[in-house]
């Protein structure tokens, strides 16, 4: 049993390093984990046998403890991914949901082993009903290995997700500022243009109306001129 419980919760711990993507160091003291470990499970069987002896002896009442064994499950599940390796700042809230599916997860294989297997196999013949009986431990185990992997994974795909929603929110704060920025150096910069373009404008307008003053023609003075000289010749 307790080479069981170092072996499984090595195996946890190489999956949520997968999942969660962070680098772990070595089992520390490996018999207390796996004592810790074997008391987890322990309670999860207790809560069980302790469902199926209320259904024994009222229906309604075990249908109602068989469904409180979710929360009980659940609040296990949390306590061993809590132990597990996570990235630095990881808190319980961001690992309820996984404990919540394992929860939920263990709840239905019970309710079907309760409801819908256990009669079937008393039902059947001894040598069946022994193999079934293996069959469905062996059933069993493997559904409470996927869903702690979907557990581990469920986590860290939320994590992220979250931390890509935040990447884009603040790349979203900051892209307006940068694009009235551009703004206002695209109107400074036509602004400018413009004003030179009418610099430019005024200048060469000016230099073509600007009248040389050596071609500058008075008429008052070429009359004057023009009786002068027929005054002249007429003397």
């Amino acid at each position: 049993m307790v080479w069981a419980g170092i072996g499984a919760v090595r195996a946890l711990r190489v999956t949520a390093r997968l999942a969660w993507g962070v680098q772990t160091s070595r089992l520390r003291r490996p018999l207390l984990t796996s004592a810790a470990f074997t008391m987890i499970g322990t309670i999860g069987l207790a809560s069980s046998i302790g469902a199926s002896w209320a259904r024994h002896h009222s229906s309604a009442w075990g249908l109602v403890a068989t469904l409180c064994d979710a929360f009980v499950y659940a609040s296990l599940a949390l306590f061993a991914l809590s132990h597990l390796p996570c990235p630095d700042g990881a808190r319980w809230r961001m690992l309820w949901p996984g404990a919540l599916l394992i929860g939920l997860g263990l709840s239905g294989v019970q309710v079907f082993l309760a409801y819908s297997l256990a009669g079937r196999l008393e039902r059947a013949p001894t040598l069946y009903g022994t193999l079934g009986a293996s069959s469905v431990v062996l059933l069993v185990l493997f559904v409470i290995a996927r869903l702690l992997v979907s557990a581990l994974f469920l986590n860290a795909a939320i994590l992220r997700l979250r931390g890509d929603e935040r990447d884009s929110r603040g790349t979203a704060a900051h892209a307006p500022g940068r694009s009235s920025d551009q703004g206002d150096e695209a109107s400074s910069g036509a602004h400018t243009g413009a004003g030179a373009a009418n610099r430019a404008r005024a200048a060469r307008s000016g230099t073509a109306a600007a009248p040389s003053p050596a071609l500058e023609r008075n008429p008052a003075k070429d009359d004057a001129d023009r009786s002068v000289g027929s005054s002249d010749r007429t003397n």
